[in-house]
């Protein structure tokens, strides 16, 4: 698993592509000895695919493909198979597929496959909690009555049982799941934002430096620096931030 704690706090931060494959590559470019970690989301995968995912490795990032895997247990497998074979650092899905998807045929796919392929055996899964585009209202409004925060905390145990490497999760809930996991696993805060900045599609927001007081292994950043007139200038201005 990924030695986060060795890594300086600026080094923890993942900048989202969330965009076209020209953008990504104007940004990798921009960014070139300043990010370490990059995020693959469904806009950029589902558009370039895998070598895409190889193209980044290549230049020297670690990358984070976030597509939040959820369906039967068996295309749950298949599908982390590829993920591993393209060099992906992390990879995500969703705890709501419950144990057998997340336990059985992960963890087992990743025994077996990086048996074979050594090079691999680095991937870490994590497991999703509740998106932060979530909030009270909006659970209840899937059916499900649970306490938010609670909803965090059984997923969380659930994923811990299923023995993968960490959670997703909003800065609000990452100090009691990192509890649950305790202080190697990884817990991966996304909805970051500076105070008095446009909180988007985002519900449970939260700024850099809390997300890690509250025990965050690394935080995601899309948008505020994505869409900034100068996207390394507003990397370099968080990353001041939490050093």
């Amino acid at each position: 698993m990924i030695d986060w704690q060795a890594q300086a706090k600026k080094d923890r931060i993942i900048v989202a592509l969330d965009c076209d494959k020209a953008c990504a590559i104007q940004k990798v470019q921009q960014f070139e000895g300043q990010v370490k970690w990059v995020k693959v989301g469904m806009t950029l995968f589902f558009s370039e695919g895998p070598e895409f995912v190889a193209y980044l490795k290549e230049s020297g990032l670690n990358v984070f493909v976030d597509l939040k895997l959820y369906d039967i247990p068996n295309q749950v497998k298949l599908a982390a198979r590829e993920l591993m074979r393209c060099g992906a650092d992390i990879i995500t899905l969703h705890a709501s597929g419950g144990l057998e998807t997340t336990c059985k045929y992960v963890e087992e796919n990743r025994s077996l496959f990086l048996d074979r392929f050594d090079s691999f055996a680095d991937t870490s899964v994590v497991a999703v909690s509740v998106l932060t585009s979530f909030d009270q209202v909006g659970l209840c409004q899937i059916g499900i009555e649970n306490d938010l925060a609670n909803q965090v905390d059984k997923l969380s145990l659930l994923a811990k049982e299923a023995g993968v490497d960490g959670m997703v999760c909003s800065a609000f809930e990452a100090k009691d799941v990192r509890q649950i996991f305790g202080d190697d696993a990884l817990v991966i805060t996304p909805g970051i934002r500076s105070a008095g900045s446009s909180v988007q599609d985002q519900k449970r927001v939260a700024d850099a430096n809390f997300a890690f007081e509250q025990g965050a292994s690394h935080i995601v950043i899309g948008r505020p620096i994505m869409q900034a007139n100068d996207s390394l200038a507003a990397f370099e201005e968080i990353a001041k931030s939490v050093v």
